[in-house]
């Protein structure tokens, strides 16, 4: 009767630990999904687009597979990553960000390269407060490449010993909440777009 009781008692210690492991296995998994599964706000790319830039004799390619994850054809690479959803506005900001390392860590044939990427829709309430931001978006040996509906791309490569960085911006300039129709100094030829209604 004894050796009973205590069977009971180990069965059901045993079914409350497997019980409660599988809540925290699954929950977990559930937060995961739903974190995966979170819709961006205010992100330029649609799924199937392409977006190819020049700029000083370099040449970048960024193409959407679906909402979040972008291919990156770079440097004579291609390389994927999944951007994250901002919750909160930075900057006055939503759109898509880079993971934490080691999600934003690509292996190249140069070593190791840092991926830095933001993706979002930038507003302006006039032509001319857009355009006086420009100039401050072609510094620091930043390429740099915008068309005339505010499709603006910028990039850089920085080298240090023991590590590369690709700092990469995928923004849409709009005027009052809409596309332009015109900006100064834009260079449509330096911006193709593929496989949208953009």
């Amino acid at each position: 009767m004894v050796y009973l009781a205590l069977l009971i008692k180990r069965i059901s210690n045993n079914w409350l630990l497997i019980t409660s492991g599988c809540i925290v296995f699954f929950g977990c998994a559930t937060l995961s999904v739903n974190q995966q599964k979170e819709i961006p706000r205010e992100i330029v790319m649609s799924d199937g687009m392409e977006i190819c830039a020049a700029d000083n004799n370099d040449y970048i390619c960024v193409i959407a597979d679906g909402n979040t994850k972008r291919t990156i054809k770079w440097d004579g690479e291609e390389h994927s990553i999944n951007l994250i959803p901002r919750k909160k506005r930075w900057h006055g900001n939503l759109g898509l960000i880079t993971p934490k390392p080691p999600m934003n860590i690509w292996s190249t044939r140069k070593g190791l390269m840092r991926v830095l990427i933001e993706e979002c829709q930038i507003n302006y309430d006039n032509v001319e407060n857009a355009v006086k931001r420009l100039p401050f978006y072609q510094k620091d040996g930043i390429n740099v490449a915008y068309n005339d509906s505010g499709l603006l791309i910028m990039w850089r490569k920085t080298v240090w010993p023991d590590e590369q960085l690709l700092d990469l911006s995928i923004f849409q300039i709009n005027i009052n909440g809409e596309k332009p129709h015109k900006l100064p100094g834009s260079q449509n030829d330096k911006v193709v777009v593929k496989g949208s209604s953009y």
